[in-house]
């Protein structure tokens, strides 16, 4: 998470006066990588105070913990980024949304949960 958010803090930082929101469903593969392992929420909301955390209900990673020694499965990294977008994107207010996410997700998001013809959106992304 915290790589994720310094991506998103750089790509972005013209636009500092809009709303940050930090959600679960848009996180890299969960279990046994501890470098996808996150902080306590309390840790990193006193290094990112403008970011509203409260659509993350636990203060330690409970979900990276529940895969224990095995990797989260492309089924289920798909269940979770669709049900990220349809039970919480959707339901934003804002008509514009950026999602800033690591390019794993993105590889599953363009390649199993939506449907998109172009072939550039579904090869891997690079870096920012």
């Amino acid at each position: 998470m915290l790589r994720c958010i310094q991506t998103a803090k750089l790509s972005f930082r013209d636009h500092q006066n809009v709303p940050w929101v930090s959600h679960e469903g848009c996180r890299e593969e969960l279990g046994l990588l501890v470098g996808n392992k996150r902080r306590k929420i309390d840790d990193i909301a006193v290094d990112y105070p403008e970011i509203d955390f409260s659509a993350i209900h636990h203060n330690e990673d409970v979900l990276w913990d529940q895969y224990g020694d095995r990797r989260e499965t492309l089924v289920e990294k798909s269940v979770r980024i669709c049900e990220f977008l349809t039970e919480y994107v959707r339901h934003r207010p804002e008509r514009e949304i950026a999602i800033v996410c690591h390019s794993a997700y993105l590889f599953i998001l363009l390649n199993a949960v939506v449907i998109t013809e172009e072939e550039e959106l579904r090869s891997w992304f690079l870096t920012s």
